[in-house]
């Protein structure tokens, strides 16, 4: 049966699928189940590879920039890695005041470690038990965050709707560090103790998956890890940014921050926690709390040596990364033009952000 022709509630489809929804594999199965009054189940079941659109589930989950945001969605940081992660899930927790899912502790539950809602959406198996429990749903959380941005997508839904940020850095320097911080890392999953004995032109020359993947933002975006990357796939990867996205930058990241606090209406003037690991000696509030904690960064930059665009091993790396630097000469354009969609539209902005109720601890 032609698959455009076929139709799904969702719920059936969500029951349909594998592992609730998210298999362990790169592809995913849609099992069709229509006409079973005509034919069985286990005699009519069809499957297919997994094609994803815009338009259809789970990316149709992400609200379009443009439309106004609901009181009922959820803020989806798509993290990539490497690009100021820690500081943004930092701001979001204790400059805006707003509740993030993140296991501290097993095992997982609708209770409050902290300033932190304790579900795993980091990895596809964590994604897979937090869409069992309806995280999303639950009113409990305002912000999801994921490197998964199709298996994460399918944690909202109609009523709760996803409303997609995320922080890019040059393709370059995001692998140069990532190279530098896997190779010492032995906290981190993907830690790999073979990166510490290899130089950075080694590990450019080398065509080993398993310790480095190209594209990485094209291949996350268009859930194509591993394959050939093909038009269709660069096509996606920029609908997704262009049409689901509020696209930040590391190269601006306090003006990102106030981006996503005028776009998503956060608090700026209610005084917030801080972090104790960050030893400050006063409360800080909103974009204030943002500046004082981008003054700081440096103490918490992974320092490693420095490579130019004058480098072999620079060279080599773009060579190798062509998709993500077209797609990262797109996203700087596009920021411009949300820069230019924000400014005109900053007057009729009268969003304030519907902040969860807080489960008891």
């Amino acid at each position: 049966m032609d698959q455009h022709h076929t139709t799904f509630s969702q719920s059936t489809l969500m029951d349909s699928l594998d592992n609730g929804w998210i298999p362990n594999s790169d592809i995913l199965e849609i099992i069709n189940n229509t006409e079973k009054d005509e034919i069985s189940m286990e005699t009519k079941t069809v499957t297919f590879r997994y094609q994803p659109s815009l338009q259809t589930f789970p990316l149709k989950n992400l609200k379009n920039i443009t439309t106004p945001i609901a009181s009922t969605d959820v803020i989806f940081f798509w993290h990539i890695p490497k690009a100021s992660g820690s500081s943004v899930k930092y701001i979001l927790s204790y400059c805006f005041d707003l509740i993030r899912a993140e296991m501290k502790q097993a095992p997982e539950s609708f209770t409050m470690v902290g300033k932190l809602l304790n579900f795993d959406t980091s990895s596809i198996p964590g994604i897979a038990r937090a869409q069992a429990a309806d995280l999303a749903g639950s009113n409990y959380v305002d912000v999801i965050q994921s490197s998964y941005i199709h298996e994460g997508s399918a944690l909202f839904s109609e009523e709760n709707g996803g409303r997609l940020f995320t922080i890019m850095r040059h393709p370059i320097e995001m692998i140069i560090s990532s190279f530098f911080y896997l190779g010492k890392a032995t906290w981190e999953r993907h830690y790999n103790a073979e990166l510490q004995n290899m130089t950075l032109l080694e590990f450019a020359k080398s065509d080993n998956v398993e310790l480095r993947i190209d594209n990485w933002m094209t291949r996350y975006l268009a859930r194509n890890i591993h394959g050939d990357l093909r038009p269709q796939d660069m096509d996606l990867a920029k609908g997704i940014l262009k049409y689901k996205c509020l696209v930040g930058m590391m190269d601006h990241f306090v003006e990102s921050m106030e981006r996503i606090h005028l776009y998503f209406g956060l608090v700026g003037d209610q005084p917030v926690s801080n972090n104790d690991n960050m030893k400050k000696q006063k409360q800080a509030t909103g974009m204030k709390c943002v500046k004082e904690h981008n003054s700081g960064k440096h103490r918490n930059k992974n320092e490693h040596e420095t490579f130019g665009p004058e480098s072999k091993e620079w060279k080599l790396l773009v060579q190798k990364n062509q998709h993500d630097m077209e797609l990262y000469e797109f996203a700087k354009e596009l920021w411009k033009e949300q820069g230019i969609m924000l400014e005109n539209s900053e007057k009729d902005i009268d969003t304030k952000w519907n902040y969860r109720e807080r489960p008891s601890e």
